[in-house]
């Protein structure tokens, strides 16, 4: 998967719960504006981008059907749309993106209407130049 500043590859993402009653899809029902997009090198962690501080945003709507729509926009760029199906498995959260690949996980954390998100298995393209390097990605969502 290859998240790039020009394009935004497959996204699925899994995820641990830190509730007592396990998360189900039900749960996450709704649209997700994200306040944090933080994408740091895995081999130099000084090394990071934030994409809602540079101007961009990132929405998750989750349908009760267990479809979901995905919208990120990188500054100077136009929106890049995703669609697909949200599943719950006890500790593990999928999106998978319609007629795309290999699924992304995610750990993730449900306390109230905030959501984290967080993997280490992302690639992105740090100095825009066409060359992705391995990352790990940390959102924060917050429900509408």
């Amino acid at each position: 998967m290859s998240w790039k500043r020009r394009t935004l590859g497959v996204m699925l993402v899994p995820a641990a719960v830190a509730c007592t009653d396990p998360t189900e899809v039900a749960d996450l029902v709704g649209t997700w504006n994200a306040t944090v997009v933080e994408f740091t090198n895995l081999a130099n962690t000084a090394e990071k981008y934030e994409l809602i501080g540079d101007g961009g945003a990132l929405t998750i709507v989750v349908e009760a059907n267990e479809d979901y729509t995905l919208s990120i926009l990188f500054p100077g760029e136009p929106v890049d749309v995703q669609e697909g199906t949200i599943a719950v498995v006890g500790d593990v959260l999928t999106l998978s993106e319609s007629g795309q690949g290999s699924p992304l996980d995610f750990i993730f954390d449900l306390s109230g209407n905030t959501l984290t998100m967080t993997t280490n298995d992302v690639d992105f393209d740090f100095d825009d130049q066409g060359g992705d390097e391995p990352a790990s990605l940390r959102m924060v969502l917050h429900r509408q």
